[in-house]
């Protein structure tokens, strides 16, 4: 190859390269945006949901006291604080919990029946809807099922693959006038 066409080629691969590394840069400045946009529609999301479920539960609790109480108690990280809205209408008694992750959007919950409780689920605070947090509200009120010392089920949770979801396991039964967990 004469010398001439040698250079020509060089500097074509060597525009080539410029360009592969300018799209690089793009492509990595571009996913760096797109993922702080993220965090902050994460964080916004984690804000709404960590104020708006609590006030829920407070007016719930002020508006029909003699169904439900809302206390706060411990969340799924030492550092963070969950709510629970208790059942008090009937026995059983049985509360649910919840925790917002503000940073993540990520909602955990679990149910209680008297001092047990089930293990913490998560649900996406970004894809959840408000009638699915409204659904596990619902639950408290599924007389039939806590009646049967069974824990209702709702339409997002992930659940064991063998038959019934029993009551969370405890060496006696739950007094009837047990109270609920305040972790």
């Amino acid at each position: 190859m004469d010398e001439s066409r040698k250079q020509q080629v060089e500097g074509l691969v060597s525009h080539y390269q410029q360009l592969a590394e300018s799209a690089r840069r793009t492509a990595t400045e571009q996913q760096a945006t797109h993922d702080d946009q993220e965090r902050l529609a994460r964080s916004r999301r984690g804000d709404q949901l960590s104020a708006s479920l609590p006030l829920l539960f407070q007016i719930l609790g002020q508006r029909l006291p003699h169904v439900f109480r809302k206390v706060r108690v411990a969340g799924t990280e030492p550092d963070r604080t969950g709510h629970e809205l208790t059942w008090v209408a009937t026995l059983p008694l049985r509360a649910l919990q919840v925790d917002v992750n503000e940073e993540t959007a990520h909602v955990a919950w679990r149910l209680t029946i008297g001092e047990q409780a089930t293990d913490w689920q998560t649900v996406d605070g970004m894809t959840v809807t408000d009638r699915q947090l409204e659904e596990l509200i619902d639950l408290l009120a599924d007389q039939q099922t806590w009646g049967r010392e069974l824990v209702p089920r709702c339409s997002f949770g992930v659940y064991p693959p063998d038959g019934e979801d029993v009551a969370p396991q405890h060496e006696e039964p739950v007094p009837q006038s047990a109270g609920t967990t305040t972790v």
